[in-house]
């Protein structure tokens, strides 16, 4: 049962997110854990990164994947790849490669359904529907014509999921 999730009213150039959520707008964070590090799994250098436990049959094919060092206090405590596969428990064609050694247990591992630059006027991604997953919309745009920050949240069911981008003017970034 494969679903979109739909998020319309867009301009090239708008940052769109849609993340899993643990209730209301708190972003999960913590889906995964990382797994043990074995040859070139999560280490400097690395283009695979490896989590405990199997990948969520509702990960997009391809997207982002994103590394937290909870032992990291500063801004670089988040670090934001491509993929372009999965399989098992394992990400495969990170981009870029990672930057750090990453511990495993500790440091988490979030993908967001979907983590992008608009190119068109609306970002869609296709998933397999597992269960219904609570969401959080997030749309912004700072370029020359800026808008306020748009979010919401929802329910990606066995329906899918769609909403459309309110674009209300920022006169003060503008």
């Amino acid at each position: 049962n494969k679903q979109n999730i739909t998020i319309s009213n867009l301009l090239s150039g708008d940052r769109v997110s849609v993340f899993r959520t643990t209730s209301g707008t708190t972003i999960d964070k913590a889906m995964y854990s990382l797994g043990a590090q074995s040859g070139a799994n999560n280490g400097t250098g690395d283009t695979q990164v490896l989590v405990s436990g199997a990948i969520s049959n509702d990960t997009p094919s391809t997207g982002v994947i994103r590394l937290v060092d909870t032992s990291d206090t500063s801004a670089t405590r988040e670090s934001r790849h491509t993929y372009t596969s999965w399989s098992g428990s394992t990400f495969s064609g990170v981009d870029p490669a990672l930057d750090r050694n990453w511990t495993e247990t500790d440091d988490k591992v979030y993908v967001p359904y979907i983590d992008t630059t608009a190119s068109s006027t609306s970002a869609t991604v296709q998933v397999i529907y597992v269960s219904d997953r609570s969401i959080l919309v997030r749309v912004r745009r700072y370029a020359a014509t800026a808008i306020l920050p748009f979010e919401t949240t929802g329910t990606f069911g066995s329906t899918g999921f769609s909403t459309s981008a309110i674009r209300t003017t920022d006169t003060i970034v503008g």
